[in-house]
């Protein structure tokens, strides 16, 4: 299966129904109505597909998709594309996450101490709660929590 597996199609097949579980407001179902499928819905199928092929192929995360495809986004969103667009392009988005995977600078496996001290760092960071210190959060967070690297404890450790 590789460090990618995608179930064939599993966003295509559904932006031409109705959004049946969620809120989708007055204004989207007219849009959707009008246009015969969720807009906001094919421009984040697009976003994220490009996105992850863009991750997998250089590394690299752009959010922000000004000076890349943000004027294609907003002319989805505002109903510019046809369907059959949106499934071509999604359709060469696939290939391209397929060819990306085989080359892909990621590592196989994520480095859980340096993801879990981005998350301790953010969360704290975000919430102001206790002072890091050398970027690891305090030991006097919390008793009885595991030990990580740099002799501090990670309050959002399960083991």
């Amino acid at each position: 299966m590789g460090m990618f597996w995608l179930p064939e199609r599993c966003v295509l097949h559904r932006l031409g129904s109705p959004n049946t579980r969620g809120y989708m407001g007055r204004e989207r179902k007219e849009l959707f109505l009008r246009h015969g499928y969720d807009l906001k819905n094919a421009a984040h199928c697009l976003r994220l597909l490009r996105m992850g092929c863009e991750l997998m192929e250089t590394g690299e995360l752009h959010v922000d998709r000004t000076n890349i495809d943000a004027e294609e986004l907003k002319e989805i969103k505002s109903g510019k594309w046809t369907l059959g667009q949106v499934q071509r392009e999604a359709d060469r988005g696939f290939k391209r996450m397929e060819a990306a995977q085989k080359t892909s600078v990621l590592p196989e496996s994520p480095n859980l101490e340096v993801v879990e001290q981005l998350v301790i760092r953010t969360y704290f960071e975000f919430w102001g709660a206790h002072r890091l210190i050398d970027g690891h959060v305090p030991v006097e967070v919390a008793h009885g929590e595991r030990e990580v690297p740099g002799g501090h404890r990670s309050p959002l450790s399960t083991g």
